[in-house]
């Protein structure tokens, strides 16, 4: 995975929300939830074969090279770890697949943010109680623009953990973009319909023009045909 820079779209999205959850800090609280969510996890282990050592060596370098802002390293190192960690350690592989999002995410590389939300999936696949995957899942999904997907996410974590303070302000700002998104996409395809419609009336002489929807007291429409006016 390259890192060129050049997705300016999304690296602005996830600055905006990190900017959003500052605030929470200046209410009292000890740290924002959403650099805890970008933040690798650590952890130690006891008694540890060797693929999980060396797995462990990776991992505690992409904590490093994320610490010094270095994504694109973290993320490398993070993918190694996962190669290497053994299948029956549950809970450390759904570490490593969260850590590794959490890499993709601060990339701001849009192209890639599917794989990230794959990562977080098979996280929480693997451990229920991976609450930062769930949260990291959710930020792509709002940065991605599938507010319905985020949204759900958020309330998942909110019945989990109801003082989730981002979450929290998440339920509440994201109907509002649920609805501008659903009226984008009706007019959208009702210029792909006109499009559609003036293709078929065309050799008749019409166009879709001459049809005018009134809506009905009842909640529905109907179809008036009204003439070419003749010049």
């Amino acid at each position: 995975m390259e890192h060129d820079g050049g997705k300016e779209v999304g690296k602005q999205n996830v600055e905006r929300l990190s900017e959003e959850s500052a605030a929470v800090v200046e209410e009292g609280e000890t740290a924002p939830e959403v650099e805890e969510a970008h933040a690798p996890e650590e952890e130690t282990f006891s008694a540890k074969p060797k693929s999980l050592e060396r797995s462990l060596e990776f991992k505690k370098s992409g904590n490093t090279k994320f610490g010094d802002n270095a994504f694109q390293g973290a993320f490398e190192d993070y993918t190694a770890a996962i190669d290497l960690c053994p299948d029956d350690d549950a809970h450390h592989k759904s570490v490593l697949l969260s850590n590794r999002a959490a890499a993709i995410l601060k990339l701001g590389e849009k192209e890639h943010y599917e794989s990230a939300v794959a990562d977080c999936t098979a996280a929480i696949e693997l451990d229920q109680d991976n609450n930062k995957a769930v949260l990291r899942r959710a930020m792509l999904h709002e940065v991605m623009e599938n507010y319905e997907d985020a949204m759900e996410d958020y309330k998942a974590l909110l019945e989990k953990n109801p003082q989730t303070t981002y979450a929290k302000e998440a339920v509440k700002r994201l109907p509002k973009l649920i609805e501008e998104k659903n009226e984008k996409m009706k007019v959208e395809m009702m210029d792909k319909l006109k499009d559609l419609g003036n293709l078929v009336l065309k050799p008749f002489g019409l166009s879709t023009d001459n049809f005018k929807m009134e809506p009905q007291a009842s909640g529905g429409y109907s179809v008036k045909f009204e003439p070419s006016k003749k010049k």
